[in-house]
């Protein structure tokens, strides 16, 4: 161990690392530092994933870094598939990229309180050394008296060093180093050692890349910290080297306000019971992202985002985050964006804080309650409640494999796979059981629902927000009380896929269908409910009971929305009329109609004869009529609205 003296204090730096030392920007404004070093296998315990190193309950999802193993892929690609192969073959590992993480009481520091630099020894040095917090760590440059094409600028002197000769020792009892990236070959080879097959990988050298954050010290005006360069190291990694990362490109993106929107609702989340289970924010496979693959979640980071990103976050932020409050302080900064132009990624770093604080306040208090409050979400939840106390019974009643369950799976949010203990599957197989979803709720839990939903609240609070003074959070709840009077009442078939009015436009059969017309007639069909009047008028009475209106106010906004409504009912009429005449004229050959209505076609398709050519349209154009007429009448009956209202 090297005994550092700084000034009349001792420091044990009692871990260290040779290699080539470098550095490279983040951004425009922010430095990583990194050692490309070797560890040998007897050096991987040196290392942790962050899902061992930190408790997601001590965390916010501001300091989250990729934390979800594929425990599957561990065993079946990289062990069985790769190092059980055999001894006497050469074994190829990729560098694993690792983060030195200082941590202080179990929560990461997220800035040092000081660095200081040092020639040693101070007259003829040898060496410089920089030491982060006194007693954290330290780096050690070799000097060279000749040119090496690498200097270090110290008191107005530059200096040349040898950066392939360079050390960082580190305090491992107030730093860990976490593997950020390339976690699946560490677990792999950690598995290996304890399988008792370490012979297997006697001998072999671990690429490893250290990185660490030289400038985040603490000082007035520094917007630089750890987690921020490392998020972006982590998104930089993993959108251009290749397709993964899932919902943590959408948690870890500083550059996109829909990430910090979603960060805020998943840390309102964890602090709040059992609610974060209800939220999808681990999957690492990006194509999985959208979709919702746990009984119990209701929905994902990246449905959330990807709709905040495309929609909402480009025109109206400035409403729905009420940024005329903190216009002075975000035009204050050096550097800033005019409050009226911020957007989705148009901000500055240091106008961050203060919109973060405008989310928290005005936007997360909605989320909360447009997937928590909304009926199916809510009895799912009450299902999620039920559930644990049946499993914790089981624990008491020290049923196998259920503590095991709950504990390494369940609250650490990782899958169970097929290679995990058949106890532990039993007890993920009896939880799952728990839960069940009406057969008429299920297109609620579709990502195409949840996005039409987030786009009417949206569009309602466009509408009401700034005219009545309006929070976001009363538009959201006002929304889900009204839904549940037609749409989303117990048992509504407003959305089976068996309307008339539902398909070629959101269904094709049974497939859901995803594309831009699909996606706007979600949105115009939950704001078609605002032309029936129960709606109407269960909205305005929960506005009443939530918010200081008088009545002639009542009245403008029960006509602004029943306006809404009959504009988002005209336009689902537009788009079901364009696809049913698309859809007849190129396919009427293959529709179910009689045979003398199909003779009369055949006769007159292609035909030269003019009459021939104009009866041929004036039937297709009635055919088209029919149905759209009746698609029409369906509609109107779900609504409850009489045709020619």
């Amino acid at each position: 161990m090297a005994k550092i003296p700084v000034g009349k204090k001792t420091v044990v730096f009692d871990k260290s690392m040779d290699g080539v030392y470098g550095s490279f920007k983040t951004s425009e404004s922010y430095e990583l530092d990194y050692l490309q070093t070797t560890f040998k296998i007897s050096d991987l315990g040196k290392l942790e994933t962050a899902s061992d190193a930190f408790d997601i309950n001590t965390m916010s999802f501001e300091e989250l870094i990729q934390r979800d193993i594929d425990y599957e892929r561990v065993d079946t690609d990289l062990i069985s598939g790769y190092l059980e192969k055999g001894k006497n073959r050469v074994l190829f590992f990729p560098p694993i990229l690792v983060s030195l993480m200082a941590v202080e009481g179990g929560k990461i520091v997220d800035a040092y309180s000081d660095l200081t630099t040092q020639l040693s020894p101070e007259e003829n040095p040898t060496e410089i050394v920089r030491i982060w917090d006194k007693d954290k760590f330290k780096l050690t440059l070799p000097i060279s008296e000749e040119p090496t094409g690498f200097d270090f600028n110290h008191k107005d002197k530059a200096y040349h060093y040898y950066h392939y000769a360079s050390t960082i020792e580190y305090n491992s009892e107030k730093v860990k180093l976490v593997v950020i990236d390339g976690q699946h070959r560490f677990v792999a080879l950690r598995e290996i050692i304890q399988r008792g097959k370490k012979d297997l990988i006697t001998g072999i050298q671990i690429p490893v890349c250290v990185f660490f954050s030289p400038d985040a010290i603490k000082h007035n005006g520094n917007i630089e910290t750890i987690m921020t360069d490392l998020r972006e190291l982590f998104v930089t990694i993993n959108t251009t080297a290749k397709e993964v990362g899932g919902h943590f490109i959408d948690l870890l993106d500083d550059k996109s306000l829909s990430s910090y929107a979603v960060r805020s609702l998943a840390d309102c989340w964890k602090d709040d019971g059992y609610k974060l289970f209800l939220l999808e924010w681990n999957t690492r496979e990006k194509k999985l992202s959208n979709q919702r693959l746990k009984k119990y979640s209701v929905t994902t980071v990246s449905i959330i985002t990807s709709c905040l990103g495309s929609e909402i976050f480009t025109s109206l932020t400035e409403l729905l985050l009420n940024l005329p409050e903190v216009k002075d302080k975000l035009e204050s900064v050096d550097e800033f964006v005019p409050f009226g132009e911020i957007s989705e990624d148009n901000f500055t770093q240091q106008q961050v804080d203060i919109l973060k604080e405008q989310i928290d306040k005005y936007f997360t208090p909605a989320l909360d309650v447009l997937f928590f409050k909304l009926r199916p979400y809510s009895e799912l939840y009450g299902q999620f409640e039920l559930a644990m106390k049946a499993l914790n019974n089981k624990i008491q009643q020290n049923t196998p494999g259920f503590r095991q369950f709950k504990e390494d799976y369940l609250f650490k949010f990782r899958k169970v796979g097929k290679n995990d203990l058949a106890k532990v599957k039993d007890a993920s197989i009896e939880f799952d059981s728990s839960f069940s979803i009406a057969d008429t709720d299920n297109v609620f839990f579709l990502n195409v629902f949840q996005q039409g939903l987030l786009r009417a609240w949206a569009k309602l609070s466009e509408e009401i927000v700034r005219p009545f003074q309006v929070m976001p959070e009363i538009i959201a709840k006002c929304l889900v009380v009204s839904l549940e009077k037609l749409c989303l009442a117990p048992g509504s078939t407003f959305f089976d896929s068996k309307n008339l009015y539902q398909q070629q436009v959101i269904y094709n059969g049974q497939r859901v269908l995803v594309n831009d017309l699909s996606r706007a007639q979600w949105f115009n069909l939950i704001l078609s409910n605002f032309v029936n009047k129960r709606v109407v008028k269960s909205f305005t009475a929960t506005m009443k009971d939530l918010h200081e209106v008088n009545q002639s106010e009542l009245k403008v906004m029960s006509e602004n929305l029943v306006k809404i409504g009959e504009n988002s009912l005209n336009a689902c009429l537009e788009n079901l009329s364009d696809k049913i005449t698309y859809d007849i004229n190129k396919n009427w050959k293959f529709k179910d109609y009689d045979k003398q209505t199909m003779s009369f076609l055949i006769q007159r398709e292609g035909s030269d004869d003019n009459s021939y050519k104009k009866e041929f349209a004036e039937k297709i154009d009635a055919l088209i009529n029919e149905k759209f007429e009746d698609a029409k009448l369906s509609l109107y009956n779900m609504l409850e609205i009489k045709m020619g209202d």
